[in-house]
């Protein structure tokens, strides 16, 4: 029979020594079992904790989400309600610049007219009173003041 053991030394069993089986084994195996649990514990843990912190700032997230699509429809109509002001502003500076034209170009021809009046109330004077330069002079007046164009 041969021995194992080289020089046929074969140990004597002890009794009172503790068996080494564990001596055998790889030294490093129990303790990356322990760590790949610590690991695997910790991962399950920051999982939880990321799943909380889901559970918590969805919701909140939506809620945000929402409330800043109803900010923009709003910002949105009155962006539009602005532009339309500001397209009616443009349209009655328009219309104020127009009427300040007619304006001046009525008050022009009110002058024209007054002038007019004046000539023909001249005139009719000067007929009256039978002063023939004075009437001449008058009726010229409401002839160039009093366009017949008009």
């Amino acid at each position: 029979m041969s021995s194992y053991y080289p020089g046929d030394q074969q140990p004597e069993p002890s009794w009172q020594q503790e068996p080494q089986y564990w001596a055998t084994m790889p030294q490093q195996a129990v303790p990356q079992q322990s760590q790949r649990r610590r690991g695997g514990m910790g991962f399950a843990i920051a999982a939880a904790v990321f799943l909380v912190l889901a559970l918590i700032f969805v919701p909140l997230f939506l809620s945000e989400r929402s409330a800043h699509e109803k900010t923009r429809a709003q910002v949105a109509a009155k962006e539009k309600s602005l532009s339309d002001t500001s397209k009616s502003l443009e349209e009655q500076k328009g219309k104020v610049t127009q009427l300040e034209k007619d304006k001046q170009a009525q008050a022009t021809e009110l002058e024209e007219l007054r002038k007019c009046k004046q000539a023909a109330k001249d005139s009719i004077a000067g007929v009256a009173a039978k002063d023939d330069p004075k009437t001449k002079d008058a009726i010229d007046r409401m002839f160039k003041h009093c366009d017949a164009d008009r």
